[in-house]
Order: structure tokens, then C-alpha cells, then sequence
């Protein structure tokens, strides 16, 4: 019987419904003025929501030892302290003596800086963080010059009969539309186009909700429903990049930015059906550990991990010099010519040591400015300055279950016997346990 376990992806869709339980909140919320003292505990449970939000996500930014993750907290709270000071009529937006573009520029700021600083790519000093702030900025600005110049349309629709009710149902549809962009990432590949799209749409939707406080009147307590409602959005974004750079450090290799071996201990419970598993291993690791030191050694793993990961198979690192490659739905025979074709791309990648000079193909210019700092500053005496490439090979054990009661753990047990009877055998190729068709450059064991 297989051991359940728990998936290694983020389940952030439960903090999506999270959300959605607090906007079912948010529109029966009115209903329950007709109990008096209802009302009062859920309007005080509102106001402390905030505040228990922000001692959270600032606790796990401390525990995660993540500055970045405390400042954005520290941000988002201003920017709800900013909503509430617009709603307790200190910052009225209908204020004629004020202008509305610099109040909507002196709301948006805050948000749009945190929104565009939850991302972990993100960096302080950087154009793409300049770019995402702009583009989540905005909605703000265009919102302010909209309401400060009164354009003719906008005039006529100021006049439309039962506008402030169409104004409280505005933050409810937005909402909906703003779930949908959210869910954007899952579905764009690009992570650049993705977070624009993302960050505008939650931008439109605070903007909407700050908006919609200071154009309609207050006297159920709605504001503070949709202040806490759009802080709890923010709250949401900010905790699913949490979840998602926790779940990057447990499960992913830091060296070479691929799955590590939990994640393939967690995968491994979930194979059912035909499989076949991969044990791979760089030939000659120690000695060229020995020859050129240990960085040389990890951008050589860097390199094969790169290599194995465009093959279109699912690699981990297993540890050390060692990856491990599962090929589910294809057995032994079937799965030989993926791991022949690995074992070939990374035979056939060209490696340059990092103190050696470049190809030939770079730019002359650039080729001497690296000799003239190579001359300036050497680097070890153990590491020889070649132009020529170094050739990295692989050595592949592969196996798959021959009994149904035999385990994935006990075919990886198989495939790393093979692999060290692939290293007996003279390295740089690929050993199975039967085979009916050979190949030159690959011995085959049949047992």
C-alpha cells in the first residue's frame, strides 16, 4: 500500500479561498444591521483582522529571516492606514480644496511599491522594479486625473440615477475579475508578462475600493468591510510569495536551481503504472574537484543540471555529483534512447573554465579586457588558463520495476547498481538491464 504524502507544489488556491470567504462575508455583511449586537462584534472583528495579518506575515518575515518580506508588511500596513484615514473623513476625497491627483498619488505609492516588491526577483535598485511600480501605479494616477479635471462623459455619469449603488457593487465585481488575473501566472509561462498583468489588475482593484469610500456615504459600515477586504488581497499576495520562496528553499537545489532529492522522494510515492528511473553521475567529479577546485566543480554541476533539464526529462540532484531522471510511462527499453540522448547533450556542451579566455566568437574589445584582468589578477595555481573547452561526461544506470510489488526506492536501488557497473565498464555510457537493440558508444548489461 503506497504512503500518502503531500504534494511538493503550493496549494495557494487555498488562500484564494480564503479570500473569497471573507468577500461572502463582505455581502451579507449589511444583513446582519438588524442584529445589533451581531453587527458590533463582526465590525470589531473586522478591525482587528488587519492587525492580526500584519503581526503574521511580519512574524514569518522575521522567522524566514527575510527583511525584504518585513518591509513589504510594513508598507502594505501604511497603505491600510491610508484607506482608513480617507474613510474616517481626514483625508475626504470629495474635499474640494484638496487635489485629487496627489492624493491619488500619495495612496497609490505605498501600495504599488509593495506590490511590486513581493516578488523574490525582485530587486530595490533595478529598472524592471521602476517598471512594475509605474505600470501598478497607474491606475491611481489615471483614476485622480479622471476625478480632478471632470471629464464631460465622466460628468454624465456622475448624474446617472443610483450611482452610489452601482458604486457598492463595483468592489464586488472587481473582485471577481481581480481572481481571475491573479490565476494569470498559471496559465502565461512568461513570469515577466505575468506579474504586470497581475499587478495592474490588483492596482485597478484597490483603486476601486479606495475610490468607491470616498464617493459613497457610510452608514452600515461598509468602508471598513472593504478596507479590510483590500487589505486581506494584499495580505493574500504577499503570503503566496511566501509560500512560494518556502516551498523554493525546502524542495529546490540551491546549487543548481533544480528539484533536490525531497522533492524526488515526495514525487516518487505518486508513480503508478509503467516507469522507468535514471541514476546519473559526472565521470571523474573528484579529480576534477582536485585539478581545478571546488568552484570550477559547481559550475560544472550547473552546467550538467542546465543540460539535463533541456532534455525534456524530470531531473534531480540527487546528491553530490549524482542526478537522478524518472520517465513515467515508458519502461526500460522504451526510456533507453532519452537517456542516450542526455548522456549525449551533456558529451557534447562545451566547458570553459571561468579564468580562461573567452571563445573567440566574443567581441575582440572585451576579450582583451578579460586578459588584461586575468594577467592583473590570477586565480589559483591549480587551475590551468586554457582556451580550449573541457569535456564533462555522464555515466547512466537504468531500470525500471520488474515485479508490481517492487517500489520505486527499490529500482533506484537497481538503476544505482548499474551505475556503478557503468563506471566499471569505462564511463560515458548507459547500462540497462536488457536490451534488444546496441548501440557503439553504449554498453548494455543484461542480467
Amino acid at each position: 500500500m503506497k504512503k500518502k504524502v503531500m504534494t511538493s507544489q503550493p496549494h495557494i488556491y487555498q488562500l484564494y479561498g480564503a479570500a473569497v470567504l471573507i468577500l461572502i462575508i463582505v455581502l451579507i455583511y449589511p444583513q446582519l444591521n438588524e442584529y445589533i449586537f451581531i453587527s458590533q462584534g463582526f465590525t470589531h472583528f473586522l478591525a482587528m483582522i488587519p492587525y492580526m495579518s500584519f503581526i503574521l506575515v511580519a512574524w514569518l518575515g522575521l522567522k524566514l529571516n527575510q527583511t525584504r518580506i518585513l518591509f513589504t508588511a510594513i508598507l502594505m500596513f501604511a497603505s491600510y492606514l491610508t484607506l482608513q484615514h480617507i474613510h474616517s473623513g481626514e483625508l475626504n476625497l470629495k474635499d474640494p480644496e484638496a487635489t485629487m491627483f496627489i492624493k491619488a498619488i500619495a495612496l497609490g505609492l505605498p501600495i504599488s511599491g509593495f506590490i511590486a516588491m513581493v516578488q523574490r526577483e525582485t530587486r530595490l535598485k533595478s529598472w524592471r522594479t521602476l517598471g512594475r511600480a509605474l505600470t501598478i501605479l497607474s491606475p491611481w494616477v489615471l483614476m485622480g486625473l479622471l476625478l480632478e479635471y471632470q471629464p464631460s462623459w465622466l460628468s454624465v455619469l456622475l448624474t446617472v440615477p443610483d450611482l452610489d449603488i452601482a458604486w457598492m457593487k463595483v468592489p464586488q465585481l472587481t473582485f471577481l475579475t481581480f481572481m481571475i488575473f491573479l490565476s494569470t501566472p498559471f496559465f502565461i509561462k512568461d513570469k515577466k508578462i505575468s506579474f504586470y498583468v497581475v499587478g495592474f489588475s490588483v492596482s485597478v482593484f484597490c483603486s476601486l475600493l479606495a475610490f468607491n469610500a470616498g464617493l459613497t456615504t457610510d452608514n452600515s459600515g461598509d468602508k471598513l468591510a472593504h478596507t479590510t477586504l483590500s487589505f486581506v488581497m494584499g495580505a493574500i499576495v504577499l503570503l503566496e510569495s511566501m509560500v512560494r520562496l518556502n516551498w523554493q528553499r525546502v524542495y529546490l537545489d540551491e546549487l543548481t536551481g533544480i528539484p533536490n532529492r525531497r522533492a524526488l522522494d515526495e514525487y516518487l510515492y505518486t508513480l503508478e503504472g509503467e516507469y522507468s528511473i535514471a541514476m546519473m553521475d559526472i565521470d571523474r567529479f573528484k579529480k576534477f574537484n582536485d585539478s581545478y577546485g571546488h568552484d570550477e566543480g559547481d559550475n560544472a554541476l550547473r552546467l550538467v543540471a542546465k543540460t539535463l533539464e533541456r532534455s525534456g526529462a524530470r531531473v534531480y540532484r540527487y546528491g553530490g555529483e549524482e542526478f537522478c531522471a524518472v520517465f513515467e510511462g515508458v519502461d526500460c527499453e522504451d526510456s533507453f534512447m532519452f537517456a542516450n540522448k542526455m548522456r549525449r547533450l551533456v558529451e557534447a556542451q562545451d566547458f570553459y573554465l571561468r579564468s580562461s579566455v573567452p571563445p573567440v566568437s566574443r567581441p575582440i574589445k572585451w576579450r582583451r579586457m578579460v586578459e588584461r584582468k586575468i594577467k592583473k589578477e590570477p586565480g589559483p595555481e591549480l587551475v590551468t588558463e586554457s582556451r580550449d573547452p573541457l569535456t564533462i561526461t555522464i555515466s547512466i544506470g537504468l531500470s525500471s520495476p520488474t515485479e508490481e510489488s517492487m517500489s520505486p526506492f527499490d529500482v533506484i536501488k537497481v538503476s544505482d547498481g548499474l551505475l556503478y557497473e557503468a563506471k566499471r565498464r569505462g564511463r560515458n555510457c548507459v547500462v540497462i538491464p536488457e536490451a534488444t537493440d546496441q548501440d557503439e558508444s553504449v554498453q548494455v548489461l543484461v542480467i
